[in-house]
């Protein structure tokens, strides 16, 4: 977690700082921001800012919660094994580089370089279950038609029996910050995406419950349901808790370990996915949430 020295003392700092500017940037009068439902394109619209007009406008329920840990051990186990089977054939030594000379200039990493792993993993979760696959986001997606609108992807497509439902987003930044209300707030842009996805490729189905998922690049995990009512969003529910105050990642939601890789690294000057992995599959339980 990469934390900005602008808002250490004062984490929650960030998204009121955002919605500053945005209260600023809203100067247009073309535009109906207040019902942006009807009057602009959702694909129009940042990230962030959606968000705010989607669920804190609206105020719209949402709250963090204990992760509920998938019961079948036994299964679950397996398709941990069979992943650390396959895990010394995934090289990831260029992710260990590019951290390190991102790290040295100061930089925020690249999520890109993940997605590919972050795919072997959503597979391995949904290993053996007829009607689920994981697909990379699809870049050849066209846009929506009018100039100032781009395509809503996500970085990873989850289709169950061929419907684009549940998807995955990865992000390099995870925002802390005073509370667990703010820091679901403070993550608005990530989460305003999903929100986007949702509500573009998956409200024609009948699925009330939409979960997905939001990987802080590999390394910890966290489920994001958003619940429908009558096609209206009505509450959302992340799991475990983001990190607020001093609480970093719970053990519930780390999946993979970057000082492990790094030290194999060191040691051989190679790294594969075996060595970020810890012998314990709690982690890949949260990716359960579909079976």
């Amino acid at each position: 977690m990469i934390e900005s020295p602008l808002f250490r003392n004062d984490p929650g700092a960030l998204f009121r700082a955002q919605m500053e500017l945005l209260n600023l940037l809203d100067t247009r009068t073309d535009t109906n921001v207040t019902d942006a439902w009807v009057s602009v394109h959702i694909s129009a619209l940042e990230d962030t800012k959606y968000w705010v007009e989607a669920v804190v406008n609206r105020k719209v329920a949402r709250q963090c919660l204990t992760a509920s840990l998938f019961k079948d051990d036994l299964l679950l186990a397996f398709r941990w094994l069979s992943l650390r089977l396959e895990a010394p054939t995934i090289i990831m030594t260029d992710v260990v580089q590019e951290r390190l000379v991102r790290e040295k200039n100061r930089k925020f990493e690249l999520e890109i370089g993940y997605l590919p792993h972050v795919l072997s993993i959503t597979r391995a979760a949904a290993a053996g279950q007829e009607g689920l696959t994981y697909a990379l986001e699809d870049v050849t997606e066209r846009k929506p038609r009018g100039d100032q609108q781009h395509a809503v992807r996500e970085d990873i497509r989850c289709l169950v029996q061929g419907q684009r439902l549940h998807p995955s987003e990865s992000n390099t930044r995870v925002v802390p910050a005073s509370s667990m209300l703010d820091a679901i707030d403070a993550n608005a842009e990530p989460f305003g995406h999903l929100l986007k996805v949702i509500e573009t490729h998956s409200m024609q189905t009948v699925q009330p419950v939409q979960m997905c998922l939001f990987f802080a690049n590999i390394w910890a995990v966290h489920r994001f349901v958003a619940t429908y009512e009558n096609r209206e969003l009505s509450r959302i529910d992340i799991s475990p808790p983001l990190p607020f105050e001093k609480h970093r990642y719970t053990p519930e939601s780390r999946l993979l370990s970057f000082q492990r890789l790094r030290s194999a690294y060191t040691n051989r000057g190679t790294a594969t996915l075996l060595d970020a992995m810890p012998l314990t599959h709690r982690g890949l339980s949260l990716l359960q949430a579909l079976r």
